[in-house]
């Protein structure tokens, strides 16, 4: 199987392929005594699976309230939501996203 298709799996939860963190004394200090923190990332590759991604949804929510849905397939996402009793839905049919950052401004392109 070639190395792309493996990387694109995530069985169960997230798993990270490559990653570069960054933790400030300061900031880890923070983190241990759950006073927040501080985390730079300059480089993320990872994988997350469809529950996983549910689960965090369905935490981006106040309680009571209904939390969006993703389904994913081979070609892209698909998501449902609901608010003040009006449904929403929208597919991303492409085939992986690319993400940049300006001042300012972030740029979201399919490729």
């Amino acid at each position: 199987m070639p190395e792309s298709e493996t990387r694109v799996s995530a069985p169960d939860g997230i798993r990270v392929h490559d990653a570069a963190i960054e933790i400030s004394s300061q900031g880890l200090a923070d983190l241990v005594q759950q006073k927040g923190g501080a985390v730079t990332i300059s480089r993320l590759d990872f994988s997350i699976s469809e529950d996983a991604l549910n689960l965090i949804l369905a935490g981006s929510v106040p309680e009571g309230e209904v939390p969006p849905f993703a389904a994913l397939t081979e070609t892209g996402v698909r998501l449902n939501g609901v608010r003040d009793d009006k449904r929403g839905e929208v597919v991303l049919n492409a085939g992986s996203l690319r993400i940049s950052f300006s001042a300012g401004a972030v740029r979201i392109s399919t490729e």
